[in-house]
Order: C-alpha cells, then structure tokens, then sequence
C-alpha cells in the first residue's frame, strides 16, 4: 500500500500539479498509442487526445488563471478526459 500523503506543501495547488501530471501522461500516451475507442478512427482518437493534453497543459501553464477563450478549451477538453477515461489504454 502506498504512503498517504501528508505533507500540506503536497497538497497546495493541487489542482495544478495534477492538471500538468495529467498532461505529460497524456503526451506519453499519445506517443505510445496503438489503438482507439470502438467506433471510432485513430486519427479522430489523436485529435481527441491532442485536446485532452492541450486542456490540462493550458491550465497549469497559466495555474488555472483562463481567460474566456481558454475556459471553453480547457472545459472541451477535461469534459472529452471524463468522458474518454476508460478509453486511456491499450
């Protein structure tokens, strides 16, 4: 079983240590990727993918502070993470 963490400093702005976490591991995904969801075409997967990372990349880049423009991109984007979840693998 892993360590809980308990650190405070671990905790602060969680929100955007996960956001850029999420999105590096999306890139690798992306790299590494051999397939998509049923029904759907790699290269529609791809694009999908693409603004998943671009979504959580934008917010830890600007630590949550979006402009309106970049508020409907990175809600399009964690909205197709939510959505696709179960979809990240192969």
């Amino acid at each position: 079983m892993k360590k809980p963490i308990v650190d405070q400093d671990a905790c602060y702005n969680m929100n955007v240590t996960l956001a850029d976490v999420i999105a590096q591991h999306l890139r690798a995904f992306i790299e590494c990727n051999v397939s998509s969801p049923v029904g759907m075409d790699g290269d529609e997967w791809t694009e999908m993918l693409e603004k998943m990372a671009a979504a959580f990349e934008t917010y830890a880049v600007k630590n949550g502070a979006l402009d309106e423009d970049e508020k409907a991109q990175v809600k399009e984007g964690m909205r197709l993470f939510v959505k696709h979840f179960d979809d990240l693998w192969y």
